[in-house]
Formats: C-alpha cells, sequence, structure tokens
C-alpha cells in the first residue's frame, strides 16, 4: 500500500528488554445518535494491508495491522478526512473483541490519501491456519449519519481471490 503510512515503532527500555507498540487510528467521537443515510455516495476500499500475526521471534510475535486506503464514489477528499470509520466483522474472525466497538479516525498522507488502520494482539487462525476475514467499513459523521457500508476481505492466504461481497 504505497500512500498509507503504517508505523511500528520499536521502544527499547534501559534494561534492554523491549516491547512493540503499533500506530493505529485514534478513536472518531460521534456527537449525535446515529442514524442511517441515503443515497449512492459510498466510501470503498482502495486497497489494504494485511498482517495477521506478526512472527519471526521478535517482540512484535503475534501483533496484527490492517491498514486500508479509501477512496470516495461521489465524496470527495475533503469530506472522508472528516469522517469516522467502524470497521465490523462480518464472518471469518474469530475473536471479533480484536475490533473496537467505536469510530475511528483516519490518517491523511503527505499526497493527500486518506487511510485508517487498526491492530491487534494474538488473533486466532481458523483450523486450517489461516485468516479468512470479511468486514465491513462503515462511514460516519461527527452529527452521526451513517453512510452506506461497504464489505472486503482479507486473507492470509489467495481465499479472497474467490470472495465476492454480498449483494
Amino acid at each position: 500500500m504505497k500512500h498509507a503510512i503504517v508505523v511500528v515503532a520499536l521502544l527499547t527500555f534501559a534494561d534492554g528488554a523491549s516491547s512493540c507498540s503499533l500506530s493505529t487510528s485514534r478513536e472518531f467521537r460521534v456527537n449525535r445518535p446515529l442514524k442511517e443515510a441515503q443515497g449512492a455516495d459510498r466510501i470503498l476500499v482502495k486497497s489494504l494491508n494485511f498482517v495477521p500475526s506478526m512472527g519471526g521471534g521478535t517482540s512484535c510475535d503475534g501483533l496484527g495491522l490492517l491498514s486500508i486506503e479509501l477512496e470516495g464514489k461521489g465524496v470527495n477528499t475533503a469530506t472522508m478526512r472528516k469522517m469516522g470509520y467502524f470497521l465490523r466483522p462480518k464472518s471469518g474472525v474469530v475473536d471479533e473483541k480484536l475490533f473496537p466497538r467505536h469510530a475511528i479516525a483516519p490518517f491523511v498522507s503527505a499526497s493527500n490519501s486518506v487511510s485508517v488502520s487498526w491492530g491487534w494482539s494474538r488473533a486466532t487462525p481458523t483450523q486450517d491456519g489461516e485468516y479468512h476475514w470479511v468486514l465491513e467499513l462503515v462511514p460516519v459523521t461527527k452529527q452521526g449519519t451513517l453512510m452506506p457500508g461497504t464489505e472486503f476481505c482479507a486473507s492470509s492466504d489467495n481465499w479472497c481471490s474467490s470472495w465476492a461481497p454480498a449483494r
């Protein structure tokens, strides 16, 4: 994902031990009760970076990250920057508690692309050892207006190549 900014910061402590921390989207506060919007305007997933579980014997073992670059259909970048985004598991996620219940705020890159990211620790794979997640991205305004959601797929193998969104 060339425009999304994903930062993995390793923090080293004085005693030589280290821990790993992911920089992800912060909470986006909605000021009013949620209500559904009508219309064809949508925010789509332009590209994504999915790392379900880091390995390699580092202090980041088990940490996962999903970073999503967004694209507007009938929505300009300035509007997308002012919105929050719910990231909701639809299927395949064993531990739904990995995802926030609140909306998350976007990052805006130097090239003006808009993205969101979320990290977790210790996601559980399916019985075959893979991750086959169907998720929904739901934009929300500060006033609580929910735009239509967009389903997308994230997997640790080629499973998404045979997946089609529900109609």
